[in-house]
This record gives C-alpha cells, sequence and structure tokens, in this order.
C-alpha cells in the first residue's frame, strides 16, 4: 500500500466516522480491511493532516487527543457526564473567535498562533435523561407509586392540634 493510498484511506474513513475518533478508533475501524496498516501510520498521517490544516486536533484534559473533520476552526462542547463532544457550529463562532485573538493581542501583546475553546456541559441526551430519571425518583417517595398511575393519590397531612405521636399512630 503506498502512501498517498494510505492517506486517502485515512481520510475517508475520518469522514465516514463523522465523529471525533482518536487515532487508536481510526486503527481499529481500518486494520480488518488493511492488515499491514500500523497504528504508527496512521499516527503519522493524522499529525501531517493537522498541519497542513485539513483536520482539527481536540485535545481534552485526562482524555486521548481526538480528531475532528470538520472545518473550519470551530468550539467544541464536551459533555460532562457521557464525554460526548458536541460541535458549535463555526458560523456561529468563527467571528468570535477572531475577535477574541485580536482582543487578546491588543490588551497583552500576545501573539496568538492557535486557539481552542473548551465548553463544558450536559449534551441534550444526557439531560432527557437527567429529566425521566426524576419521575422515578419522586414516585419512590410515593407510598403507593401504582396510585400516581390511577391518579388516585392520596397525601395525608398531619393536623395542626395533633402531637408528633398521634400522627404516627395515624399512619
Amino acid at each position: 500500500m503506498r502512501q498517498t493510498k494510505q492517506k486517502d484511506i485515512i481520510l475517508r474513513i475520518l469522514h465516514e466516522m463523522g465523529d471525533h475518533p482518536t487515532a487508536e478508533e481510526v486503527y481499529a475501524a481500518l486494520k480488518p480491511d488493511y492488515p499491514r496498516l500500523s497504528l504508527a501510520t496512521v499516527y503519522r498521517n493524522l499529525n501531517l493532516f493537522v498541519e497542513q490544516g485539513k483536520l482539527l486536533k481536540v485535545e481534552l484534559p485526562s482524555e486521548p487527543v481526538r480528531y475532528d473533520i470538520r472545518l473550519p476552526k470551530h468550539i467544541h462542547a464536551i459533555c460532562t457526564d457521557c464525554h460526548a463532544i458536541v460541535d458549535i457550529p463555526a458560523e456561529m463562532t468563527g467571528p468570535l473567535l477572531g475577535q477574541l485573538e485580536d482582543l487578546i493581542g491588543q490588551s497583552s501583546g500576545f501573539a496568538v498562533d492557535d486557539m481552542s475553546i473548551l465548553v463544558k456541559g450536559r449534551c441534550q441526551n444526557c439531560q432527557a435523561r437527567q429529566q425521566s430519571s426524576a419521575v422515578p425518583e419522586a414516585l419512590a417517595q410515593v407510598e403507593d407509586p401504582a396510585s400516581v398511575r390511577t391518579g388516585q393519590l392520596a397525601v395525608t397531612l398531619p393536623s395542626a392540634d395533633l402531637t408528633p405521636a398521634e400522627t404516627a399512630d395515624r399512619s
């Protein structure tokens, strides 16, 4: 397999994978069809693509380096629950990144070579999962969860004139 073919297949699999794969994930996806391909070749080509501006390198704290085929440069949001990476569209963030680079240069004299912004929060799936898990937690606090489903929920409130001991006797 020639070097150009290796580059072509690596770029092709990056487009097919779509998400933000690690070098190991790219290698694992290609290895069955290209058994002579080495992990070192994958790393070398990924780094070359980054240098050539064909690929973005996404570096996250305590995570393996990931690669992003989606250009131009944009902001990444990472889910603190499932670690999914969500692209914030360049149309929204491109002008802001340029303005931020200018501001940094003007205020500090610092010449920005590269910049990446990482936004942390919860993705839509994890937000939905958290909201749906709140319902079972609320039901767990109800004595008869079936009564909630049938609409016959009876709540007994202690009477103001009863002592705590008398209230306990009534339940």
